[in-house]
């Protein structure tokens, strides 16, 4: 029973941790139905693979427990070390697994042998230095920070494949580092270390020709100058330990970058890389130095994920031409080209053409290069990214040469977190696996330093796809750790004792300590609601810190993120409550009425509209309040548990006494849609009460036949709240049949309507003219097929794991797995030439089958296969 893939759970590359690691492995499937009995875990400091000092050993620990084993160590700065696990079965048989080498980051502000350095300019320069050695080295690691992006090179070459280095943050709270081992990039004599840094969004580069969405909507500069700060520790082959970090003794000069605009806008002028001219650089001190505390980024960072070779499609009127990458993305646009001296190119992305195929532009976001002339050029952005399919290239209005110049290649290089993939899918009716990557492609797209929303117009961190969207994603891509640095933005962002704001809109709303305001980091301040609802006080959006906690913590059985959470999330529940309490005076309601209705309710129903207001965000106070009452009895907070499960009560009695109403229609109860005229039970206002466990257990049935009927006409009726609890209830209904007429309908809402017309990622809304085309928010569907198409399910982490699939009419083979955090858990079915199921999940589990007649237990390790019925 060998351990495989041992690893540092919370630190995606393993680099940059400072202390506490925690530790887990997984199993393979074909070990046999073995049981964990025991464990061991040692970690061991080493340098250059020779380790001779083990710093933590956990003595043997009668535990079935893989994963969440948490090491409470110190750890030194710049060190190498290594986790060694032995394992126990149930035949007292040991065997060892270890990780691979990891190199620990800044263990305290003592160890940062450096300061914040710049050309004290806003605009991207190089920051660098030269040094030689006497002697030969070790070992050399680096902790560096830029901000806002940066790039960092020793001797040309960078230290791994990442890009669009430099972690999105509030950076007045945290910023980011991150620590790689440079050893094999140096040399002993003449070494020239540069960070090139661009403007990020600490201090954002505008001008009024291009799209910057949060310049008139409360963005502000972190900082005046862009900056760096890197420290070093060399490791020589005699022992001898020396340091080396910015300071005034470096350097600075101009970058060939000469605009650079976090909305996908950048300049790059060639005719300046022959400029080497250099300038003593300055220590940063109060108030230009950052303030944000540094720590190590440990989330993964930002890679591409595949290229893409432009076609030529055709020349336009103008005389630009137009090229197909084939694919929406978010992007790093590479162009090979060959010009005159001074051609000033356009690179301009889009993401849909109009009927006459041409161009259609949603924002005013494009790149400009200059060229240098005398042969083939080759140049794609450094610190933005562009969205789109389509590229078209066109003469600048201010090229010095007029002649157009020929392009030789366009490459579209997908970029994404570099989160592993986790899940795998098909099926033997095509259009599945169409909808299945048509999604994925869109929360790639939007996976970045955050989750953003589309990588086309906003590229801010909503946070209500972080629960909505969550399983969807953990079915697909290991995101624990990016799920972290989400939630640490939310807590950053969240109001403080002081701190208060007035709505500008028609409703004057009061922004209050307690408040998580609905995007983090707070890159903006959505201080208006013209009427339908505030965009900076959202419950399903604020309630993330609760709910994301809470996704997560079914896919991994770790609480840690939840407790993390808790004083965050019930400052904001307390907040929550106190506008339930003050719902008659605050909109001029009976006294006796209580509930929230601040926010946007089943947000994209319609483009841009929400509705049901008071019937989903009060569900989402009870819903937030009873998994803090469940954290408060994990944390020992009695006193809380008891206030939280009576006030979740309380709500509960009185949202069924006002919208559950007996519907003389059909004969059944139902939640009537407060906001609409007469008796309305819509598919959301009828999923979300049964989902959150709402619904009184004598009217639950009832509910149940209301919730079917309003699905009668076999589509979704929902925005982007309602959709997954819709399409939970029916998967917990065995409802798949119906699910399949929904998504494949003809017209919208539908699935199946974006493939027909030729969409490649999901859009924003349930219509062919959607704004933005590359959104993930509607994409739950992604969910269904692995929990209730593929059957693949667990409530604690994959200890105990249910497989029950249920195929569509008409689908006659179906596989899937699912990498899970205890191993890889397989499900294939098929229905000819004979009815068959196989299942494989990984030792040290157990699980249980539905062929249809019975459930079947299963032990992990083993295959089974089954004859369904």
């Amino acid at each position: 029973m060998k351990p495989m893939e041992v690893r540092l759970q919370n630190a995606y590359t393993g680099n940059g941790i400072e202390k506490n690691p925690v530790i887990c492995w997984k199993y393979e499937n074909n070990q046999g139905s073995h049981i964990q009995q025991a464990c061991r875990i040692q970690i061991w400091r080493g340098c250059q693979g020779d380790y001779d000092s083990c710093i933590y050993d956990s003595g043997i620990l009668k535990t079935r427990i893989q994963n969440g084993h948490k090491c409470r160590c110190m750890l030194q700065s710049h060190r190498q070390y290594k986790i060694v696990i032995s394992v126990e079965d149930e035949d007292g048989c040991w065997e060892k697994g270890e990780s691979k080498p990891f190199f620990s980051g800044i263990v305290c502000d003592e160890d940062w042998k450096a300061e914040w350095i710049s050309g004290k300019t806003a605009k991207p320069h190089y920051l660098g230095r030269e040094f030689s050695f006497e002697k030969k080295i070790k070992s050399a690691v680096v902790s560096v920070a830029g901000v806002g992006q940066y790039v960092l090179t020793i001797n040309g070459k960078q230290p791994d494949d990442s890009v669009l280095n430099g972690s999105w943050t509030d950076y007045n709270k945290h910023i980011h580092y991150q620590t790689y081992e440079i050893s094999a990039l140096l040399s002993q004599k003449n070494n020239e270390i540069m960070i090139e840094v661009g403007n990020g969004w600490y201090h954002a580069d505008m001008d009024d020709t291009r799209h910057f969405y949060t310049k008139n909507a409360g963005y502000q500069y972190f900082g005046e100058y862009l900056a760096a700060i890197a420290s070093f520790t060399f490791l020589f082959e005699d022992g001898e330990e020396v340091h080396m970090g910015t300071d005034s003794s470096w350097w600075w000069r101009e970058s060939e970058t000469t605009y650079a605009n976090i909305y996908g806008s950048e300049d790059y002028d060639a005719r300046k890389e022959g400029d080497k001219e250099k300038f003593f650089c300055a220590e940063l001190e109060e108030p230009d130095s950052p303030r944000g505390k540094l720590i190590p980024m440990l989330y993964p960072p930002v890679k591409i994920k595949r290229g893409y070779q432009a076609k030529f499609k055709r020349e336009l009127e103008d005389g630009s031409r137009l090229y197909d990458l084939g694919q929406n993305m978010s992007g790093l646009f590479e162009i090979k080209v060959r010009g005159k001296r001074g051609t000033k190119i356009r690179i301009f992305p889009t993401e849909k053409l109009d009927i006459r195929e041409n161009p259609w532009k949603t924002v005013d976001s494009w790149c400009c290069y200059t060229l240098k002339g005398g042969g083939t050029e080759r140049w794609r952005q450094k610190f933005t990214y562009c969205a789109g399919r389509y590229i078209r290239i066109m003469l600048d209005a201010e090229s010095e040469i007029k002649e157009y110049p020929e392009i030789c290649g366009i490459t579209g290089f997908f970029i994404t977190s570099s989160a592993k993939d986790r899940g795998e899918f098909y099926c033997s009716d095509y259009r599945y696996m169409q909808i299945h990557d048509l999604v994925l492609r869109a929360v790639e797209s939007n996976m970045n330093h955050l989750h953003t929303d589309c990588p086309t117009i906003e590229r801010l961190g909503w946070q209500e796809p972080n629960h909505l969207m969550a399983p969807a994603i953990f079915y697909t891509k290991e995101a624990e750790n990016l799920w972290k640095k989400i939630s640490m933005d939310q807590r950053d962002g969240q109001y403080g004792e002081e701190e208060q704001d007035t709505d500008l809109g028609a409703f004057p709303h009061q922004y209050e300590s307690g408040l998580l305001p609905s995007i983090a980091p707070a890159y903006a301040r959505f201080l208006y609601d013209g009427g339908e609802g505030s965009f900076w006080d959202i419950v399903p959006w604020g309630s993330s810190i609760i709910l994301g906690a809470w996704e997560l913590y079914k896919f991994t059985g770790s609480t840690e993120l939840l407790k993390k959470n808790y004083h965050t999330a019930k400052k904001y529940v307390d907040y929550l409550y106190k506008k339930y309490l003050a719902y008659p005076d605050i909109y001029d309601k009976p006294q006796h009425l209580h509930f929230l209705c601040h926010g946007l309710g089943d947000w994209g129903i319609q483009q841009n509209r929400g509705e049901a207001r008071e019937n989903i965000e009060t569900a989402y106070l009870y819903r937030d309040m009873m998994i803090l009452a469940k954290v408060a009895e994990w944390m020992g907070i009695e006193e809380d548990r008891k206030e939280y499960l009576q006030k979740a009560g309380e709500i509960m009695v009185e949202y069924n006494k006002e919208l559950l109403v007996w519907n003389p229609l059909t004969g059944e109860w139902a939640y009537d849609a407060y906001d609409r005229t007469g008796i309305t039970p819509t598919q959301a206002v009828q999923a979300i009460p049964l989902q959150f466990g709402m619904v009184p257990e004598e009217k639950r049935e009832s509910v149940v036949r209301s919730f079917l009927i309003s699905c009668s006409e076999k589509k979704l009726e929902t925005g982007e709240i309602g959709l997954p609890y819709i399409l939970r209830t029916l998967g917990e209904l065995g409802e798949t049949n119906l699910v399949q007429e929904m998504i494949f309908q003809k017209h919208h809402p539908s699935y199946y309507r974006f493939i027909e017309k030729g969409e490649t990622t999901l859009p924003e809304f349930w219509r062919d003219d959607a704004r933005s085309r590359n959104h993930d928010m509607m994409g739950a569907v992604l969910e269904w097929i692995y929990r209730y198409m593929a059957g693949i399910q667990s409530e604690d982490g994959f200890r105990n794991i249910t497989i029950n699939p249920v195929l569509p009419e008409g689908v006659d083979f179906l596989k899937c797995s699912y990498e899970s955090i205890k191993g890889r858990v397989e499900v294939t079915v098929q229905k000819k030439p004979y009815m068959q199921i196989e299942v494989s999940i990984p030792a040290n589990t157990e699980g249980r089958v539905n062929t249809g007649e019975v459930w079947v237990p299963i032990w992990g390790g083993s295959t089974y296969r089954l004859p369904l019925s």
